[in-house]
Order: C-alpha cells, then sequence, then structure tokens
C-alpha cells in the first residue's frame, strides 16, 4: 500500500509495529499505598463465579463499576483510588476519570499490572466539549496481553472473542466490527456502546508503568494512527500534557515488570 493509498483509507487505522516491547515498571502488591488498599476495602473478598484470571478481573472490575453512580462533572479532592473510595463512602459521585483511577488501583493491590488509559477523538484540539474518555487497561498473563476495561459501563471489550485493548478495539470497530464483541458481569447494549466509544478510539495516553507514590518517574506516552498530527491542546483551551508521542503501537504496550517497593 502507497503512502496515498494509507492516506485516504479513512476506514482503516494504521499503526507501526516492532517485534519487541518496551519495558513498563509497575509496583507489586506488597507496596504500602497497594496493601493498605488492599486491606481497607477487603479487596481479597471479590472473587469471580468462574475460575480463570480473565474472569477474576471481570468480577473485579464489577466492584469498582458498582461503587457510585457516574457524575460527568464532579471531582474527587485529590486523584488516588483510596481518596476516591472514602468520598464515594460518602455517596459522591465520580466521572469516568476517577472510576480508572480506581480500577487500576484495585486491580495492582490485586496482583494485575495495570494502568488508566486516556481516549481522545480525533479532533480533539478543535471540539469544544466531549472530547475525551478515560478506561483502564489491564495486562492478563493468561493471555500475555493488554486489555481494555472501562468501569463507567462495567464492560471489557472482545475482539475475536478475546479481550483485547484499546487499539485492537479500534481496528476492529473501523474494519470489521463484526469481530467486535463485549463481555460484562452487567447488562450493556453491545451497539449503543460501540457507537458510543468508537469516535473515542483516536489518540491513546497513558503511562508506561505504574508507580505508586512516584507516579513522577513513569513515562507519559501517546499514541496515533499514522498521519495523525500530535494535538497541543484539549478542547480548544487546555494544554494538552507533555508526552513521548508515537505513532508505534508495540511501544505503547510495555512487557510489565514489577519494580522494587
Amino acid at each position: 500500500m502507497t503512502h496515498n493509498e494509507r492516506s485516504t483509507a479513512t476506514d482503516r487505522l494504521y499503526f507501526e509495529y516492532e517485534s519487541t516491547a518496551p519495558i513498563g515498571h509497575f509496583r507489586p502488591p506488597s507496596n504500602i499505598y497497594l496493601s493498605r488498599l488492599r486491606t481497607d476495602y477487603a479487596l481479597d473478598s471479590i472473587q469471580p463465579d468462574k475460575n480463570g484470571n480473565f474472569e477474576h478481573v471481570l468480577a473485579i472490575l464489577d466492584w469498582v463499576s458498582r461503587c457510585w453512580d457516574h457524575d460527568g462533572v464532579n471531582t474527587p479532592s485529590q486523584n488516588d483510588p483510596i481518596s476516591i473510595l472514602q468520598e464515594a463512602a460518602t455517596g459522591k459521585q465520580f466521572r469516568c476519570v476517577e472510576y480508572a483511577i480506581v480500577l487500576a488501583g484495585v486491580l495492582a493491590a490485586l496482583g494485575y499490572p495495570s494502568r488508566v488509559l486516556g481516549l481522545m477523538t480525533a479532533d480533539v484540539a478543535t471540539r469544544e466539549s466531549g472530547a475525551g474518555h478515560v478506561v483502564t487497561e489491564v495486562y492478563l498473563e493468561q493471555h500475555q496481553k493488554w486489555a481494555m476495561l472501562d468501569s463507567q459501563w462495567n464492560v471489557a471489550p472482545l475482539v475475536a472473542d478475546k479481550p483485547a485493548n484499546a487499539v485492537e478495539l479500534a481496528k476492529a470497530l473501523a474494519e470489521s466490527p463484526d469481530q467486535a464483541g463485549l463481555t460484562s458481569i452487567s447488562t450493556t447494549d453491545q451497539s449503543h456502546y460501540f457507537n458510543w466509544i468508537k469516535p473515542y478510539l483516536y489518540y491513546f495516553t497513558a503511562r508506561l508503568g505504574n508507580i505508586y507514590g512516584n507516579a513522577q518517574n513513569s513515562p507519559i506516552i501517546r499514541l496515533a494512527p499514522l498521519n495523525a498530527v500530535e494535538p497541543q491542546v484539549f478542547q480548544r483551551s487546555h494544554p494538552m500534557q507533555a508526552a513521548l508521542f508515537t505513532h508505534n503501537a508495540t511501544m505503547f504496550y510495555p512487557r510489565p515488570v514489577a519494580c522494587d517497593d
């Protein structure tokens, strides 16, 4: 395929790929903060209906999704999982951002490398509102890959009946939507969700690791399809956080390694 053919094929999303993924550093469950989160919220009591780590992840997803009802405006006083859960216990409700933060923390406390993933539309720089959504990605050792989880909607996307990361979902919805599916403990209309999420699956932003208590040491990476320009502002007026900008999907998905506590 030529450069011009690639540019005009608007129904497809093209990324670069390499054979070797970078290493991402993630705190183990023994981390002081994660141990406190695990104990304070009795996270060991979250058990799946079936055996297998993906089934366990779905049970964790369901637990977090039920901690409060979604509020697209309200923000917490602090942006860490324990603080958010403490405020939610008083009746406060929060955004997709807080769902993703809490889910990533709870997964990490239970031994699953995880990270918060920001999604943005192609017109993120010019749209006045509704240009972003935030989800979580978890590394599934059973499948040797990352998988996307949306705790606002309590769903986990699938491609060809297997857990899918956000880039895989984006490509499936653009190129072979019949291969895309959802799994969840709750009931969510698949067609409605895919129509809603698809515009957000263009720019992807995450940290290459998740180091609780020292997050500034984990670099931020932003992925976009080939030929996409790097956005400088969010919704016209908010400067975009500095990040390594790449078209390489392999670079975006690190091999998780536990770092010293």
